[in-house]
């Protein structure tokens, strides 16, 4: 886990034009700092979780499974991941609000995601 300090930044699509679905670029405000994951949760750690909550195993799409991280699972069970992992560690676990992601995921530039961001 990383803290990602409490600011502001354009969420959207701040390169114009590309995403309609990420219109209207707004300024949003991160109020408080909040703890994110540095890596993906991987088919090694969901795996233990499927297994004992009796769950099917996500399909890896040929990918393999291990530490690659995991694919092929509903936002509900990712839900359920979290309450799991909060009662195994006994710390609170939860997933990121959409403009978290994106604030963490742009590392403080107003970059595309994927595009270069760390």
């Amino acid at each position: 886990m990383v803290v990602i300090a409490a600011g502001s930044f354009q969420m959207g699509d701040v390169q114009g034009g590309r995403d309609k679905s990420a219109l209207p670029v707004r300024t949003v405000r991160i109020q408080k700092p909040f703890a994110i994951g540095r890596y993906e949760v991987t088919f090694e750690e969901y795996d233990i979780f499927a297994q004992a909550t009796k769950r099917e195993l996500p399909n890896d799409g040929g990918g393999g499974r291990g530490r690659q991280p995991v694919i092929n699972f509903s936002w509900q069970d990712a839900v359920e991941y979290a309450k799991w992992l909060s009662i195994q560690t006994a710390k609170h676990y939860r997933l990121p609000t959409e403009a978290e992601w994106e604030y963490a995921a742009r590392g403080g530039r107003q970059l595309p995601i994927g595009g270069g961001t760390k």
